[in-house]
């Protein structure tokens, strides 16, 4: 919402007993420009895109993490470890997998150059593997979480994949 101090982000979090929803509404700082999430309700995480990095929300409140990361978009939680899209510019072609290692907060990129339009991200198979999409490419790539590193691609001409889902 816009306040007379500027945008106000919020976030809820849902949970169900005795058969009723119960919700719960945060304000997020607003010195915080916040697009998308990841995590649990213990552990939550928002890119900001104004200070390239990652807030991290949990019992000790909301600290913004000591990252640089170029306009971070979607993000998964895996283990220890928060992948992030890193989008270098405003045009598709740009982007990397930035994978941060939340105990160190070390970062390391997966492919180290541009891609041809990365816009979505989905763990599978319990996070050992990270599929993503690139727009542009009409592909599927396939990264693996231990090694940090592309292990399979797979065309999908003629599609343009945006998202998908893991309908397990």
């Amino acid at each position: 919402s816009f306040t007379g101090e500027g945008w106000r982000t919020y976030y809820s979090l849902a949970s169900f007993s005795k058969n009723q929803i119960h919700l719960e509404t945060h304000p997020i700082p607003l010195q915080y420009q916040i697009e998308e999430f990841a995590g649990s309700p213990e552990r939550l995480f928002f890119n900001e895109v104004g200070d390239r990095s990652i807030v991290e929300i949990n019992t000790k409140g909301a600290q913004l993490l000591p990252l640089l990361i170029s306009a971070p978009g979607k993000m998964t939680l895996i283990g220890d470890s928060l992948f992030v899209l890193e989008r270098r510019s405003f045009k598709l072609g740009d982007e990397d997998i930035v994978k941060v290692n939340l105990n160190t907060h070390e970062t390391t990129r997966v492919f180290n150059g541009g891609r041809a339009g990365i816009v979505s991200i989905l763990p599978l198979n319990q996070g050992e593997l990270l599929a993503t999409t690139e727009l542009l490419g009409q592909r599927v790539l396939f990264i693996d979480t231990r090694l940090n590193r592309l292990e399979e691609v797979i065309p999908v001409k003629g599609t343009y994949p945006r998202s998908y889902r893991d309908w397990e």
